[in-house]
């Protein structure tokens, strides 16, 4: 006779392993679903080498911020346009295409005062010279010679040492050690920000309304000695104007995410090394990045008083002149009749939750190891490179192809250290 606590017991049994083949059944769905639209996404978007986590990462950076598909699939990039003091209504026509355009004499000096007065060190220094503001330390240099900066701002420095470094750097027509990177106006400078929400026609006047909200405010990049940023993607519309200098870019479409070998934690950031001609790639390079060679880069040369319309998600490697340099950033979001609204399976959201299940079973110990029928899947995917990032740190990378700084004359050396002293900014 069997005793009422163990038919409960059964009864329990029964439900949890109802439960179990209920929970097994709904994964299997979700691989089935997460195939089939991995299978759409290789078929649609055509990326060179196939599916990888990075390149997922990206493209749902992509769709969560409404860019369109048209800008994903592997295309002809539409070219770089150059207008004339157009109106905004002209310049809408290329922002609602995500296509770049460059506008030549954009303001004068009734317009907008600090294209001058921020070419002017000795105003910069009157007005805001007793500011400390952060600026980027972290360098190498590649076999070209140029400085490249890797990493955000560390390093603390007086906007009037940091002029007096400039100077002195034009003076010897060598570098500087330091770069004021991504410097937001708004908090860390307020005189430049003021002069600028004061001018009675700033660019941001004038064709604000082709673009959605500004709430980042202005940033700057202010240096100098060929100061180099590497290949990189913001997740912002970027209207770009130059102070003073030249600027020198590399510009990519959206749809070459898939040439930039990209990792799932730094998505938005380029692993090849900037500026290489992707028809002569040198074999280091290519070994390293073997799909890069299927970009499709344009050169852009911006000279001071140009504004430059940079898409959304158009990825760029930026180079300044050798002397003096500084443009002004506007980013901001897409108008919202640009933005896609991505529904179901249509983007990468449904093939990431479950690659995101199955990298961490790989990730558990071997009794956990996954299934055959998940690996089955994994292979399928992404030819079984989709749950590691094959390419290593950029920064290990950079090591092995850079070539050592430039010897520089002591005395040259020593005339760049600023007359009153930095200051290291923690990390937080």
């Amino acid at each position: 006779m069997i005793c009422k606590d163990q038919r409960n017991s059964r009864k329990d049994d029964c439900a949890t392993l109802k439960s179990t083949v209920a929970q097994a059944k709904q994964l299997f769905q979700a691989r089935a679903r997460s195939l089939i639209a991995a299978r759409r996404l290789k078929e649609e978007r055509n990326p060179p080498g196939g599916l990888t986590c990075g390149l997922l990462r990206t493209w749902a950076a992509y769709e969560r911020l409404g860019l369109a598909p048209q800008h994903i699939v592997s295309t002809e990039p539409l070219p770089v346009a150059r207008l004339k003091r157009p109106t905004p209504a002209q310049v809408w026509e290329f922002v609602v295409r995500n296509q770049p355009v460059v506008i030549e004499d954009a303001v004068n000096a009734d317009d907008f005062p600090p294209f001058f007065d921020f070419a002017d060190f000795d105003y910069l220094r009157e007005r805001c010279g007793h500011r400390y503001v952060k600026v980027k330390g972290d360098s190498c240099w590649d076999n070209k010679g140029r400085q490249l900066f890797l990493n955000d701002p560390t390093i603390e420095i007086s906007i009037s040492d940091y002029l007096d470094l400039i100077e002195v750097a034009e003076e010897h027509e060598t570098c500087i050690s330091w770069y004021m990177g991504k410097l937001p106006l708004h908090t860390d400078v307020p005189e430049m920000f003021e002069d600028i929400v004061n001018a009675p026609n700033s660019p941001w006047r004038k064709y604000g309304n082709c673009f959605g909200e500004n709430n980042k405010g202005v940033h700057t990049y202010f240096g100098c000695g060929g100061n180099t940023t590497c290949i990189h993607s913001d997740p912002s519309e970027n209207l770009l104007f130059v102070v003073t200098g030249e600027k020198f870019m590399d510009i990519y479409p959206p749809c070459d995410a898939a040439c930039m070998h990209t990792t799932v934690k730094k998505f938005l950031n380029s692993l090849v090394p900037p500026f290489i001609d992707p028809a002569f790639v040198p074999a280091e390079v290519d070994k390293n990045w073997p799909f890069y060679k299927h970009a499709q880069p344009q050169r852009v040369h911006l000279k001071a008083g140009d504004l430059f319309y940079l898409p959304i998600f158009w990825w760029h490697a930026v180079q300044g002149s050798i002397g003096r340099n500084m443009i002004l950033n506007w980013w901001c979001q897409q108008h919202p009749y640009k933005e896609h609204k991505y529904k179901g399976f249509e983007g990468t959201r449904e093939v990431l939750e479950v690659l995101q299940h199955l990298n961490e079973a790989w990730s558990e110990t071997d009794s956990a190891s996954p299934t055959p029928q998940e690996r089955a899947v994994a292979q399928e995917l992404g030819n079984g490179v989709l749950y590691s990032d094959s390419m290593r740190a950029a920064s290990d990378s950079y090591k092995k192809l850079v070539a050592p700084p430039p010897p520089m004359n002591p005395l040259k050396s020593a005339s760049l250290l600023p007359s009153n002293g930095f200051r290291w900014k923690a990390s937080r």
